[in-house]
């Protein structure tokens, strides 16, 4: 039996990856399944990247919603992601803004990001 932790931050998993999907044009078996086409592994990184830092879900239950046996991708994607981010690595911020421009998600995590950080 899986410990299962419960989220108790942030937008629910099931819909960062719904809106992920929704703004590359893949279905959720597409990025579910263990194939390494470009545009899947693009959403699952995106994915896992928003999710970690949108909520308090654990890696396994990141994971698992995309179909990964193990944590460890989970931390390598973000990794990944975070490391794009910093070098402005131009492929991947196409990906990014074009995620970013469409995210509901993603627009809210900021204002309240932004609203926290100036109240201090």
């Amino acid at each position: 039996m899986k410990y299962k932790y419960k989220q108790t931050r942030g937008p629910d998993l099931k819909d960062i990856l719904k809106e992920v999907v929704g703004v590359f044009n893949v279905t959720l078996e597409d990025v579910k399944r263990k194939c390494r086409k470009d545009v899947y592994v693009k959403c699952r990184r995106i994915y896992i990247y928003v999710a970690c830092m949108t909520t308090d879900a654990t890696l396994v239950s990141i994971g698992e919603l995309v179909g990964l046996e193990d944590h460890k991708t989970c931390i390598f994607h973000r990794e990944m992601a975070r490391e794009y981010l910093r070098q402005d690595d131009p492929e991947f911020m196409t990906d990014w803004s074009n995620y970013t421009s469409k995210s509901q998600i993603w627009d809210e995590y900021k204002r309240h990001t932004f609203k926290s950080n100036n109240h201090k």
